[in-house]
């Protein structure tokens, strides 16, 4: 698959993402040292990618870790003219991390996480239910969710593989506190957010403040990263795809989808599809070949539904702060 970078990135560039989606709050030295450059071309690199919106560096918190158990995805119809108001009534809503308008069965999908189930199924009808402009929803509840990352050039860690271990109750956290809340609000607004302004900001000493965020990156309760607006990185066609396959194959298919780099999500689930993946491609002649060789050749899938992803309304793994877009997809 070609590499087709926007051109305001250099080779430069695109190392010092990937090296800053793995560790977000690496120092410039540290950076400048694996890159084998001058700290203040590192600095100034760094600086620009920040600068010009190419990337912000957040933490991205485990749902788990905080208490959020249930995640659902689901399909929404609208009435006609309806759909950026009712996208825009979704967007503020806290439970709800994805917003996309697609072109297919469906006019809105969203991406929600709960609790527990009481959470859910308040939320499908006394908020979803309730807001101007709806037509039908259909829920898919997500079972596992088998990937989620929003790195392009870096491999996934394991920080995504305890994400995806979460559903199924493997995955194990230490109890959080206020202060440790308090701390990952800090970060979701700005990940590279000094120790020591922490510490004045909630009136901490430092020593407690760098205990705590140590502990959280530890045990994986978060994780720092550089989060790339896709398009810079060349990607230009985004699209959800439902899968069906027979029953003995869900996990190994999902599996095996989960190691495509192309495939940034993915979900099994209790609904229509078996497994829901979120896709980002440089062009529509990428997708088309994905969905034809790998999902109707390789995969031998049994169906397939794409809805292509025409604007991403709203990403988030932001769970206290304020800003809705914190993984900068949108231009």
């Amino acid at each position: 698959m070609s590499q087709d970078f926007s051109p305001e990135l250099d080779h430069l560039d695109l190392q010092i993402i990937k090296e800053m989606e793995v560790d977000g709050r690496q120092s410039i030295s540290e950076l400048a040292r694996k890159l084998e450059v001058g700290r203040p071309v590192a600095a100034r690199k760094l600086q620009r990618l920040l600068d010009e919106h190419i990337i912000r560096v957040v933490a991205l918190s485990a749902p788990a870790a905080l208490g959020y158990q249930t995640q659902v995805l689901t399909g929404i119809n609208v009435q006609p003219g309806e759909v950026n108001d009712v996208a825009e009534r979704l967007e503020a809503l806290n439970s709800i991390h994805l917003v996309v308008t697609i072109a297919g069965r469906q006019d809105i999908f969203i991406w929600a996480l709960f609790r527990d189930p009481s959470e859910l199924s308040s939320f499908l009808s006394a908020e979803l239910a309730k807001t101007p402009g709806m037509a039908s929803t259909e829920t898919l509840i997500v079972l596992d969710m088998k990937k989620i990352s929003f790195a392009y050039l870096a491999s996934d860690d394991d920080f995504y593989q305890k994400l995806s271990l979460e559903t199924s109750g493997q995955a194990s956290y230490p109890v959080l506190d206020q202060l440790d809340m308090d701390i990952i609000k800090e970060l979701e607004a700005d990940g590279r957010l000094a120790v020591s302004d922490i510490s004045a900001k909630l009136g901490y000493s430092r020593p407690t403040i760098h205990a705590k965020l140590q502990r959280l990156l530890e045990h994986r309760c978060i994780k720092v990263v550089a989060l790339a607006r896709p398009r810079s990185m060349g990607f230009q066609t985004m699209a959800l795809v439902g899968i069906n396959v027979r029953p003995i194959e869900i996990d190994i298919i999902s599996k095996r989808l989960a190691t495509y780099p192309n495939v940034h999500m993915v979900a099994t689930t209790a609904g229509r599809f078996d497994i829901m993946i979120m896709t980002l491609f440089h062009n529509s002649t990428e997708l088309s070949e994905f969905l034809r060789a790998e999902l109707g050749g390789i995969l031998n899938v049994t169906s397939a539904e794409t809805m292509v992803m025409m604007d991403v309304k709203k990403l988030s793994l932001s769970f206290f702060s304020t800003d809705h877009r914190n993984l900068a997809i949108t231009n």
